[in-house]
């Protein structure tokens, strides 16, 4: 089922509405912090990951990762080991990825879908309670133009609609390439939509809804993608709603 513009802005409006973006963008717009966790993470003390990463973000959506230092440090181990896969996809989005694509990790070539792979099955590794959802959660905050969040409905949903979904670095790869497609259907409606406001020349999906709904620094596509999931799957909300004309 093609998922409409109208559809993913409703979406959007009511993931906003009811304030569950607030963690999260309290969080990105932590960027000294973030971006040591990106490039540097041995640089951050133990208290800042379990008071900012797991306490305020990751345990705020009832991923219940246990808050203990010793969980703070299995993380920086586990993203000092994933630092050059991190860096190799730092520039790529989840719309026009290309997972069979080439490129170089650490001097080594090695395709997209490989390392999205291994970086996934490394996260979710770490132990101390740490499930698909805060796995998801941990790697989008690295590259939050790639990685879409999930969480365990919206693994069961999206594993019934392709078999190869599921908790594990391959079934995460094969979510995304789903994510994709419904990236794309969704920037084909909009560019062919009615809109008011107008958009400006310049445009895109992303950029016209966080400016209309305010938001600062603004989000992406991937995120977008997770809200429309988590309204419509994990709260089983209809978009528009019913009582839209």
């Amino acid at each position: 089922m093609l998922i409409t513009w109208n559809e993913f802005a409703w979406a959007a409006f009511l993931y906003g509405s009811i304030g569950g973006d607030r963690d999260y963008q309290a969080l990105m717009q932590q960027t000294q912090f973030l971006n040591d966790l990106r490039t540097n993470p041995t640089h951050l003390q133990t208290e800042q990951i379990q008071e900012q990463l797991i306490e305020r973000f990751l345990n705020r959506w009832k991923c219940r990762v246990w808050n203990r230092p010793e969980t703070a440090r299995a993380i920086v181990r586990t993203l000092e080991r994933l630092r050059f896969h991190l860096d190799a996809l730092k520039d790529l989005e989840i719309t026009t990825v290309g997972f069979d694509e080439a490129i170089a990790v650490d001097n080594d070539s090695t395709r997209v879908s490989e390392i999205i792979e291994h970086c996934y099955n490394t996260v979710a590794s770490i132990g101390f309670n740490f499930g698909p959802t805060a796995s998801s959660k941990l790697l989008h905050i690295l590259q939050p133009g790639l990685f879409v969040m999930w969480d365990k409905d919206i693994v069961e949903r999206f594993k019934g609609k392709n078999e190869n979904v599921s908790n594990s670095g391959k079934g995460y790869r094969a979510f995304l390439e789903l994510m994709q497609q419904t990236g794309k259907e969704v920037s084909r409606s909009f560019y062919a939509s009615d809109l008011n406001p107008l958009p400006k020349p310049d445009d895109d999906p992303v950029r016209y809804l966080s400016v209309q709904l305010g938001y600062d620094p603004p989000k992406t596509m991937a995120k977008y993608l997770d809200e429309y999931n988590w309204v419509t799957i994990t709260n089983m909300v209809r978009v528009p709603p019913a009582w839209h004309p």
